[in-house]
């Protein structure tokens, strides 16, 4: 049986290699990223933050000139 991991916010900010304000922004404004509210805890899956990386998303900040 597969076991379901789950990652924290400071967890998957390392995972995908972003600040946790990067992680509230994809929640928040850009809305590419879901979470889970478990017992008042926000947490990610695995499936959830593949499927986030895949996406490819430019990271938050200034557009580049010309954008």
């Amino acid at each position: 049986m597969n076991e379901l991991r789950l990652y924290s916010t400071l967890d998957a900010a390392a995972y995908l290699d972003l600040s946790i304000h990067g992680i509230r922004h994809h929640l928040y404004t850009s809305r590419l990223l879901k979470g889970n509210m478990i017992g008042g805890v926000l947490v990610f899956t695995q499936d959830e933050l593949d499927s986030f990386k895949a996406k490819e998303p430019r990271k938050p900040g200034r557009k580049k000139a010309g954008e």
